[in-house]
């Protein structure tokens, strides 16, 4: 899986009207060799229109097809391979954690963003807004004994 290398935003436009600054997009890859490109506002395009408000690009990936999703900022890339469970990071690949049991099911996809907000207490006006992307994968084993769960943080 290599990067999908589009034009990098660094602003979008958040649903209640904000700009909200994200460093890292998304690229869903899929099973039959195509890909999905978060879109640079992160609103959903394929919804209907009337589903779309408050929905993410995240919304339209086909997670039936998904083996592999990609975090691409300007300057680094982050895939996490949900065949083989490995991460690559700017071209290098690794295993995150030492021992991965070989007897698991199928990997689902672990990506979420959590918005960090710092408020000055007397005017009530935000004074920094920080964004942390988490990326990995969990699989449970045949027997369905223990979950085994991969992850990366990025800030």
């Amino acid at each position: 899986m290599e990067p999908v290398n589009g034009q990098i935003e660094s602003n979008v436009v958040w649903h209640n009207g904000s700009v909200v600054s994200l460093k890292y997009f998304f690229t869903a890859f899929y099973n039959d060799g195509t890909y999905f490109n978060q879109h640079p506002d992160d609103t959903s395009i394929l919804l209907p229109e009337e589903e779309r408000v408050g929905k993410s690009s995240f919304s339209d990936v086909d997670k039936s097809k998904l083996v592999g999703f990609g975090l691409t900022s300007e300057k680094s890339t982050v895939i996490v391979d949900l065949i083989t469970g490995r991460f690559h990071v700017n071209g290098l690949e690794f295993q995150v954690g030492r021992d991965v049991p070989t007897d698991l099911g199928s990997r689902q996809l672990i990506f979420d963003r959590e918005h960090e907000h710092d408020i000055n207490k007397v005017s009530l006006e935000e004074v920094d807004h920080r964004v942390r992307y988490r990326l990995g994968w969990q699989a449970t084993s045949l027997d369905g004994q223990r979950t085994v769960v991969k992850e990366l943080f990025l800030y």
